[in-house]
């Protein structure tokens, strides 16, 4: 397997999984304020780019646990496709 290709899985990768993270901490707002106020959640993006505060003995701990692991995996995979990127660019 190639470099380009490892970029672009990371890529592709990368933001799978913050999709992913914004979908659950929707539903995560959704369950909280047991309300779903569409304008809010798309205007209100940066939300999106923090951890969730996690709350002990809850029923939703572990998608809060979730969503921290989706965003933390999200950046791991950014980091190391900008990685790729830098050594592909050295190549060439």
């Amino acid at each position: 397997m190639g470099l380009n290709t490892l970029k672009t899985i990371t890529g592709l990768l990368a933001i799978l999984f913050f999709v992913c993270k914004c979908c659950l901490h929707i539903y995560l707002n959704y369950k909280k304020n047991n309300a779903f106020n569409f304008e809010l959640a798309v205007l209100s993006f940066k939300q999106y780019f923090s951890f969730v505060k996690t709350e002990k003995n809850s029923p939703i701990s572990i998608l809060q646990m979730m969503c921290n692991f989706l965003l933390a995996t999200s950046v791991l995979f950014l980091i190391i496709n900008t990685i790729i990127g830098l050594i592909l660019l050295m190549e060439y």
